[in-house]
């Protein structure tokens, strides 16, 4: 079980060093049920923390939708490697799987700067 974690943290590193062209995404379901906007500079590390809870029950996972190639999820934070090509707004979106089997879209919508 270690040598397996082990190995997905690798590729994971692996994903994350690679080369990337634009902000290439996943596809994914479009409608969503909360909408967080941020903004950032190309070439930069966008670390955001996703809510806790929504509508007013504790979240207990996020997963992925619609997502760019250079990003990830930890827990309850979306990180996203921005590529220095990506100037422009770009939405991505992940799932929020509430207590009582309850999930909820969440898009984020990110614009990116020089």
């Amino acid at each position: 079980m270690v040598g397996l974690r082990i190995l997905i943290s690798a590729l994971a590193l692996c994903v994350v060093a690679l080369p990337s062209k634009g902000a290439r995404t996943l596809p994914g379901p479009a409608p969503s049920d909360t909408l967080l906007v941020d903004s950032i500079r190309a070439g930069q590390v966008l670390i955001r923390a996703l809510p806790d809870s929504l509508d007013g029950r504790p979240v207990e996972r996020y997963e992925p939708a619609r997502m760019p190639v250079t990003g990830w999820l930890v827990d309850r934070s979306f990180y996203w490697r921005v590529p220095v090509d990506a100037v422009g707004t770009h939405r991505f979106a992940v799932t929020a799987r509430l207590r009582g089997s309850v999930q909820r879209a969440v898009e984020l919508s990110i614009t990116v700067g020089r």
